[in-house]
């Protein structure tokens, strides 16, 4: 019905509400459909593509993928790739309001009663990968890693407190990667109008991310030239307020293009450090300073080195101080660049450093005391003098030694120091003493074994004493009967045993005292047993005979017998 009150047309509710959906579709550019028709389609425009996680300007936005020598195979330094689906979420929001509005018309405007109203949703996501170049690790293919990196990348919105990840899982086979959402709270409740509404749960554009870490390219799949894509990037859902209401749920679904990559190689500039000095080496504190290598060079590419942030160092009693990059700057081309940088140090005027000395031997021998006494003690010197070491107060040293077979003498001579002088430039000094050792031997007259003497015989020794008493007697009735050989006693002499001393001196032999043609006075040495027996009747037999001639021949008799005894008695002491 349709009415005019002073000059304006008033239209009734029923017409009101019919233009109101027409002018709502002619805006929004879908059809309406009546309440018992099917769900209403929302565009979402899912644009997709692939980033580096960890290595900005590895993949470019021409789609290469960048040759970066520092990648490895594992899943901790390989490339990690992401895949990224971005939702144009502005016509989803602009029917939810549309669909407020018609419902708080319809029902006198009960804002309260709409805050309580409560919504459900479902989102799912799918792509795949080329699996012969891309591998993932199931480590982070899950619900917690895929939920942490959809709110990195939406933030500031808070869309991702009420759209939650459900299930998550990638099927190394094919490459296809899934995950799915619901429209609810972390602890499981229903998303009501009255968090609809809020303006940080209502975002333009909703990015749903592969978790990172998830995937990756390892360093031996790399081909210059080589492309591998991602296909199928689609997201469909729908969103719906539980009672049923004309036109709802919205239903989205939309597959974006294939994203291409093509791998391309690239060169590396690197950096090093140098002394300009080549006898001075750069310390620790100098070379950590040096920049990290530039990856991912194209060619023709102008490099120049960094500026670097620390230009002097101190070091012991000096300072180096950068002097410049050689070369300046250079042009990739094909190949990779190297860049040194050189450092010049600069000793403290006043510094003052020490000279110390040491002494070796030429063989390699371990040096005696009295050689190692004349060793000079260390000093302090001063930057810039020149240092000459002392000549030891004694320079040649000889000791003698006796072997078994010979004389030895050795003798150690100095032979100079090394360096013989030295100008002090900022370090300490250090002087090595060298000594030669010389030995001479003479050997020692040939001093032959004795021959093994045979074992000594113990004899009994005779009686040296003779009794001056016993006399021969004779019988002058008797004839003497002369034995021309006496036996003298068989019985073995004992050799007396001499204690020995360092140099026994001979003893002589006694010489026995002959006696006496008519009376001898004293007797060699005779052992009783070996004394002649007389025999006196047989010489007096024989006297008697003889008449006057009788003593003469007896005396003579007697004296021969005498005379054989002491022959006798020589003859043993000799032996």
């Amino acid at each position: 019905m349709v009415a005019r009150v002073s000059g304006e047309l008033i239209l009734s509710k029923h017409i009101r509400v019919v233009l109101t959906i027409l002018l709502a579709v002619g805006f929004i550019g879908f059809s309406a459909a009546p309440a018992s028709a099917d769900p209403t389609d929302v565009p979402i425009n899912v644009g997709s593509d692939a980033y580096a996680i960890d290595n900005a300007g590895q993949i470019t936005s021409e789609s290469e993928f960048l040759y970066d020598s520092s990648k490895g195979d594992t899943a901790a330094d390989a490339y990690q790739i992401a895949y990224r689906g971005t939702l144009d979420m502005t016509k989803v929001w602009q029917l939810y309001s549309f669909f407020k509005k018609m419902w708080l018309w319809r029902n006198d405007d009960d804002q309260a009663r709409y805050a309580a109203k409560t919504f459900s949703g479902e989102w799912d996501i799918s792509f795949t990968v080329d699996p012969t170049v891309v591998s993932s690790n199931p480590d982070f293919v899950s619900c917690e890693a895929v939920q942490s990196e959809m709110d990195r990348q939406n933030a500031p919105s808070k869309f991702g407190e009420i759209m939650r990840c459900e299930t998550a899982a990638y099927d190394a086979t094919t490459g296809k990667f899934t995950a799915h959402f619901g429209l609810h709270h972390a602890d499981g409740n229903k998303v009501t109008g009255a968090d609809l509404d809020k303006p940080e749960y209502q975002p333009a554009k909703l990015v749903l991310t592969t978790p990172a870490h998830a995937f990756y390219v390892p360093q031996s799949k790399f081909e210059a030239g080589k492309t591998f894509k991602m296909v199928e990037p689609t997201v469909r859902g729908n969103m719906t307020m539980d009672y049923f209401y004309f036109g709802m749920p919205l239903r989205f679904n939309d597959t974006s293009d294939p994203v291409t990559l093509t791998m391309v190689a690239t060169n590396d500039a690197t950096f090093t450090f140098a002394s300009r000095d080549p006898e001075r080496q750069l310390p620790e504190s100098v070379t950590k300073l040096v920049p990290e290598r530039v990856t991912k060079l194209r060619d023709g590419a102008q490099v120049t080195p960094p500026a670097l942030a620390q230009t002097s160092v101190i070091d012991g009693q000096g300072t180096w101080t950068f002097d410049a990059w050689e070369p300046a700057e250079a042009t990739v081309a094909g190949s990779d660049l190297n860049f040194v940088g050189y450092w010049k140090y600069a000793v403290n005027p006043d510094a003052v450093f020490t000279a110390t000395y040491k002494y070796v031997a030429v063989d390699g021998s371990a040096l005696p005391d009295e050689v190692m006494a004349t060793l000079p003690n260390s000093e302090q010197v001063t930057q810039g003098s020149t240092v000459t070491p002392p000549t030891p107060a004694q320079t040649e040293f000889t000791s003698a030694t006796r072997t078994e077979s010979a004389d030895v003498a050795t003798t150690w001579k100095f032979d100079g120091w090394e360096p013989t002088s030295a100008v002090v430039d900022g370090a300490d000094l250090s002087f090595t003493g060298t000594w030669t050792k010389t030995v001479v031997e003479t050997p020692l007259p040939p001093n032959p074994e004795p021959e093994p003497e045979p074992e000594p015989t113990t004899e009994p020794e005779p009686d040296p004493t003779c009794d001056p008493t016993v006399e021969p007697t004779v019988d002058p009735t008797d004839t003497p009967s002369t034995d021309p050989s006496p036996r003298p006693s068989t019985e073995p002499s004992h050799t007396p045993t001499v204690a020995p001393t360092p140099e026994p001196a001979p003893t002589s032999a006694p010489q026995p005292t002959v006696p006496a043609p008519v009376a001898p006075t004293a007797a060699p040495t005779i052992s009783p047993t070996v004394a002649p027996t007389a025999k006196p009747a047989p010489v007096a037999q024989e006297l008697s005979k003889t008449g006057q001639s009788a003593t003469p021949f007896a005396l003579a008799a007697g004296v021969l017998m005498l005379a054989g005894v002491v022959i006798l008695g020589l003859r043993r002491r000799s032996h």
